[in-house]
């Protein structure tokens, strides 16, 4: 907590409303906070009861700050003392509704894992190289009905009025709603990112990604939210091969929770997850196709 409170003060952007949420937090949080921010300005928030969700957190945020663009500091990251600065930049050149940065996994010592450039390099091998700046509903279409290509809100700024409080207030997911949160904002404008890793992404035992890893819940609301994105408001893919790609992500989730295509289980148990790729792929005879490439694989993976 003291690393993320320190990375914030020390951003080369110093034109920053500094609120702190706590959220009913145990151990020494609210000594830490207050020490480390005894010398500079602020807003603490104390609930003395769990809000239950961090979504509701970032709903109170948002409606709290006086200023039009948004970084949500999640308690836990860290960040390179330009991230700010560069953010805004692109946000005060383009007009983009929300802008983010690469990041790097570090762990419970700041130790960094790996970058997360590896998260979209089945979308794009070289999209993420570099800086872009892209329509909102081409990067919706094209990559972000894929998978949620914005991994972690303390890399993210964005403006106040694009942002969609309702969702958060009323989350349909309680895990995946920020990919449902980032594409609100996203159709509403541009997207720009920028490819330099600035934002750190801690993990560790006790953060959400990880509690929901290996669980059913994890998957059934990652094609849940692809359903909403992709079903309810239209965002199929339309290039074949970003369809492609699409099924391709699904069923690599799926296998990643021992669930396969050729199985029983996983049409029973994810209906969803079925009809969905049914409407992707528009054509039955391409499914069972990939269903029994599926199977021959799983035989010869169990049968060297």
């Amino acid at each position: 907590l003291k690393e993320r409170l320190n990375a914030i003060l020390h951003q080369t952007h110093t034109e920053l409303e500094i609120i702190v949420l706590d959220d009913c937090s145990t151990a020494d949080s609210l000594k830490v906070i207050q020490q480390t921010l005894k010398d500079h300005p602020h807003r603490l928030e104390i609930n003395t009861v769990n809000s239950g969700s961090p979504y509701a957190q970032w709903a109170k945020g948002i409606a709290m700050a006086a200023g039009e663009l948004i970084w949500i500091a999640e308690s836990d990251d860290s960040a390179h003392p330009k991230l700010a600065e560069e953010l805004v930049r692109r946000l005060k050149t383009s007009e983009s509704t929300l802008a983010y940065c690469q990041s790097i996994d570090i762990n419970e010592n700041s130790k960094a894992l790996f970058n997360w450039k590896a998260w979209t390099d089945d979308l794009s091998k070289t999209l993420w190289e570099e800086d872009f700046t892209v329509g909102g509903k081409h990067f919706i279409q094209s990559y972000h009905s894929i998978k949620n290509c914005i991994p972690n809100a303390s890399g993210v700024i964005f403006r106040k009025h694009c942002a969609d409080i309702e969702i958060l207030r009323n989350p349909p997911l309680p895990v995946a709603t920020d990919w449902l949160f980032w594409k609100s904002i996203a159709e509403r404008g541009s997207i720009s990112y920028v490819a330099q890793p600035l934002n750190r992404f801690r993990s560790h035992s006790e953060s959400v990604r990880n509690r929901y890893s290996g669980q059913d819940q994890g998957l059934t609301e990652m094609i849940s939210a692809a359903c909403l994105i992709i079903g309810r408001d239209g965002y199929c893919p339309e290039d074949v091969v970003q369809r492609d790609h699409l099924v391709a992500s699904l069923t690599r989730l799926w296998k990643s929770w021992n669930l396969h295509l050729s199985s029983l289980k996983s049409w029973r148990h994810h209906r969803a997850g079925v009809a969905l790729i049914l409407t992707i792929v528009r054509q039955r005879r391409r499914l069972l196709g990939r269903v029994g490439k599926d199977a021959i694989d799983r035989i010869t993976s169990n049968h060297p």
